[in-house]
């Protein structure tokens, strides 16, 4: 199981996107010169405060993370159903997707909602995207094992 390359990819993935759960994804500035913060678990708060402000547009931006996390987790311990390893990591490639998605539309309800003078973007917002590229790599190492299970089973 952890000799596989794929098992390594997705323990990263698994990696990446618990830091994107906890580290803060944008930082934004309010008229009052208040500095906030947008953490995907967290929601948006101010820096100098902490403490959670979780509203409904960021849960569906945690939720989205968490169903990431425990798909590529499930990916990794069925090791011996390679095809079913395939479909998730597929599903989770469209999840990863759809969380830049999730997250810029939640940006954009924020800032409907509390008007900031600026905002920027921190590290974190790309570990999604290399999330995306490790779950292609993981499937390409599946569908590579898979066929050599088969043309094994044909010599036989």
């Amino acid at each position: 199981m952890i000799q596989r390359i794929q098992t390594l990819y997705l323990l990263i993935v698994v990696i990446a996107m618990s830091l994107t759960l906890f580290l803060p994804s944008m930082k934004a500035i309010s008229p009052e010169e208040i500095d906030y913060a947008l953490s995907t678990l967290r929601g948006l708060y101010p820096i100098e405060e902490g403490g959670f402000h979780l509203n409904g547009v960021t849960m569906w931006l945690t939720i989205t993370n968490v169903v990431i996390l425990l798909i590529a987790f499930f990916t990794i311990i069925t090791y011996k159903w390679r095809v079913i390893q395939m479909r998730f990591s597929s599903f989770n490639m469209v999840l990863l997707i759809g969380y830049y998605a999730i997250f810029f539309f939640t940006r954009y309800v924020i800032l409907q909602q509390t008007p900031m003078t600026s905002t920027t973007f921190s590290w974190p917002i790309i570990l999604p995207f290399i999330s995306a590229i490790l779950t292609y790599l993981a499937l390409r190492a599946i569908a590579k094992d898979e066929a050599l299970v088969r043309s094994l089973d044909r010599l036989r």
